[in-house]
């Protein structure tokens, strides 16, 4: 149990460490870049350890576009693939920042958001930036505009 236990914190250690890796980061504005296919690994990590509360900055094909949720705030939702098949809700919240008017199955898209684990694979939510600008902001990007 010890074994286990030792384990999976050095599993979170390494998460966290990652999650905030100079190297991990983009300036606002570049393009996107190889570094964030490291995060998908992170998500499936964390999926594969049920790790939530990861900021994490990736990209994914549009697989299927869900109805928006308006309970509560409205978030447009979307399911996201990885190039390893690994899929993924991201909410994305349309009171705080645009919604993607354009988006259809097969599109990519660029984000960087926080990650909760489920069991359906994960939600990637936190994609707009902070109205009390406590926390780190998240954003979408798709074909060239970015949404936060």
């Amino acid at each position: 149990m010890f074994r286990i236990v030792c384990r999976v914190s050095i599993l979170v250690l390494l998460l966290v460490y990652f999650a905030n890796s100079p190297y991990n980061q983009r300036i606002a504005g570049d393009a996107p870049n190889l570094s964030i296919q490291n995060d998908n690994k992170k998500i499936i990590e964390a999926f594969r350890a049920r790790i939530s509360g990861l900021m994490v900055e990736s990209v994914g094909t549009v697989d299927k576009i869900l109805s928006d949720d308006l309970e509560g705030s409205p978030h447009q939702r979307f399911i996201l693939r990885f190039s390893g098949g690994h899929t993924l809700l991201l909410a994305h919240n349309i009171a705080i920042a645009h919604r993607i008017d354009t988006i259809k199955e097969g599109d990519t898209v660029y984000f960087r958001g926080q990650y909760e684990w489920n069991a359906k694979g994960g939600v990637i939510h936190w994609t707009h930036h902070d109205p009390n600008k406590l926390k780190k902001s998240g954003w979408l990007e798709h074909s060239g505009k970015r949404y936060e």
